[in-house]
């Protein structure tokens, strides 16, 4: 029996949490302990940094009559704002990270007045780091869990507070994905992931797959859509910052998705990468979309070790910055 194992708060989903004591010594890390938030230019040479992402670099759906005319513009100020990445390596993906991280918290003047609407967006892509096969892909095996954990922006919940003619489309579609994304197949598949290689040549990344660069993948309802990879996940933290994480199993994707993200993993230390998310506007009602939140991320470093259960000893690997 491993006496550091690490048992954190439980969160439910009927908005309460009952926080146990961390058995043993241990004590489960902060979110984004594993990454370095970089503000300004920093130090050129340093790893696994992250900076909250430019939304304007992201080209989303604008009206009128997108599905003609085709018209995308720059994403205005994103609905949710950075607080936190991680690169977790793991022998199977991890099904849920409430028991191993401490999520971010949020202030009383971040609250939504909305119970379904998160105060605190958490994406968990699982990535294989095993070769793809186009004949027998694996179901699990070793991951590289990359974690953004998002916190939702005053001026989102202002207008939250004051709906009315003026709000926003993007605020609106955003209180009904978070009313109906648990139950509607199709308001779930509303989810964009968008990850785009800024310096693609000298990634030394295959021109083969530059058509893919900053392309959006849709994400759907691996319970309720075959070939689906996305699952959604409800609580509230012990604080009662309300929360919802999607996690996204990479191994569902098609080979060539999973191939391109192979050789990108190849290439992670000299890569820099932009990563948003967003939710698909439809009918002109629901445009221009907005970037729910972004992230800028520079020269990770893969984790040598594989962590499954404590990931307070995976703290003392990553020494944290004053």
């Amino acid at each position: 029996e491993d006496a550091g194992a690490v048992v954190a708060a439980e969160p439910t989903g009927g908005g309460g949490a009952t926080a146990a004591a961390p058995a043993g010594s241990g004590h489960a890390p902060e979110a984004g302990f594993s990454t370095v938030h970089q503000r300004g230019t920093g130090d050129p040479h340093e790893t696994n940094v992250w900076r909250c992402g430019q939304e304007v670099q992201f080209k989303v759906r604008a009206g009128p009559n997108y599905r003609k005319n085709g018209f995308k513009v720059a994403s205005g100020e994103s609905l949710y704002e950075l607080v936190g990445v991680d690169l977790i390596r793991s022998t199977k993906a991890l099904p849920s990270l409430s028991k191993l991280v401490r999520y971010p918290t949020t202030a009383p003047t971040r609250r939504t007045g909305h119970e379904c609407v998160p105060e605190l967006l958490v994406v968990h892509g699982c990535l294989p780091l095993e070769a793809p096969s186009m004949m027998s892909p694996a179901s699990d095996g070793p991951t590289l869990n990359v974690v953004f954990y998002y916190r939702i922006r005053e001026s989102t919940c202002s207008a939250l507070g004051n709906l009315g003619p003026q709000t926003s489309p993007a605020v609106r579609l955003l209180l009904r994905w978070s009313q109906e994304a648990a139950t509607s197949p199709e308001m779930f598949a509303r989810f964009k992931c968008i990850g785009s290689v800024r310096n693609y040549e000298q990634a030394g990344l295959p021109s083969v797959f530059k058509s893919f660069n900053g392309k959006p993948v849709l994400i759907r309802n691996a319970a309720k859509t075959k070939g689906g990879s996305g699952t959604l996940e409800r609580g509230t933290c012990p604080d009662g910052t309300s929360y919802i994480k999607m996690r996204v199993n990479i191994r569902a994707w098609p080979y060539m998705a999973k191939q391109g993200l192979g050789y990108l993993l190849l290439g992670l230390e000299r890569a820099d990468v932009d990563v948003g998310f967003v939710l698909e506007g439809s009918s002109d009602q629901e445009l221009p979309e907005v970037i729910l939140g972004a992230a800028q991320l520079t020269k990770l470093r893969l984790p040598t070790e594989f962590h499954d259960g404590a990931l307070h000893e995976a703290y003392l690997e990553y020494p944290r910055r004053p």
